[in-house]
């Protein structure tokens, strides 16, 4: 019992200092790209498209929010 808790420990040490998780990664986000285009969500709210929405599969038209900005 003592080896396997002592197992368990080094292991999961060895996966959070390398920043690897079960399939998914535990590190931050990319940070964005700077571009001159706009790409806010048409519509009244404070909402911006992380890339040029021309070849995504989903097309967003309009976003309102009610109330703007969104309340806890």
């Amino acid at each position: 019992m003592r080896l396997t808790s002592l197992l368990v420990s080094l292991l999961y040490a060895a996966t959070a200092s390398a920043n690897i998780g079960f399939g998914f990664s535990l590190g931050g986000q990319d940070p964005l790209p700077s571009t001159d285009e706009d790409l806010s969500v048409p519509g009244q709210n404070p909402l911006f498209f992380c890339s040029d929405p021309e070849n995504d599969i989903l097309t967003i038209e309009k976003v309102d929010l009610d109330p703007n900005p969104p309340e806890a």
